[in-house]
C-alpha cells in the first residue's frame, strides 16, 4: 500500500512539473511582450539588413528583425507596425538601430528606434 502512495506521487510529479514551468515560461513571455524598453540597457546596432521572420507567420506573432552585423547574425524582436515599416529594406542595405530589452538582464531585445545611414536617403 505505502509503494502505491509513492509511485502515485513520482508518476504525478513531473506533469506538475511540468505546468508549473509552462506557467513560468508564458508570465515571462507576457512581461517581454507588454513591457516598456528598459533604455539603461539599450544597445546601437549597426550593420546590413538580412530579412524579417516571423515564430508563427499566420498570427503575425513572433517577429524579428535579422540584421549581420560584424560579429555574428542579430535577431531583433519587432511589432507587427515596426515589421510594415522595414518592409522597403532589401537584404545587403545598411541599416542601423536601437534596441534594448523589456526585462532587466534579459538576452532578448526590441527595436526602439531605426535610425537613418549615412549615405542613404
Amino acid at each position: 500500500m505505502r509503494s502505491d502512495r509513492i509511485y502515485s506521487i513520482l508518476t504525478a510529479l513531473p506533469a506538475m512539473m511540468l505546468i508549473i514551468g509552462l506557467l513560468i515560461y508564458y508570465r515571462g513571455q507576457g512581461a517581454q511582450e507588454h513591457g516598456e524598453p528598459v533604455m539603461d540597457e539599450a544597445q546601437a546596432i549597426h550593420g546590413t539588413f538580412k530579412g524579417l521572420s516571423a515564430t508563427n507567420p499566420h498570427r503575425g506573432e513572433g517577429l524579428y528583425l535579422w540584421i549581420t552585423t560584424p560579429e555574428r547574425d542579430r535577431g531583433i524582436r519587432i511589432t507587427g507596425d515596426q515589421a510594415d515599416a522595414l518592409m522597403h529594406y532589401s537584404e545587403g542595405e545598411a541599416i542601423a538601430v536601437t534596441a534594448a530589452p523589456h526585462i532587466a538582464g534579459s538576452r532578448t531585445l526590441w527595436l526602439v528606434t531605426q535610425e537613418p545611414v549615412k549615405g542613404q536617403p
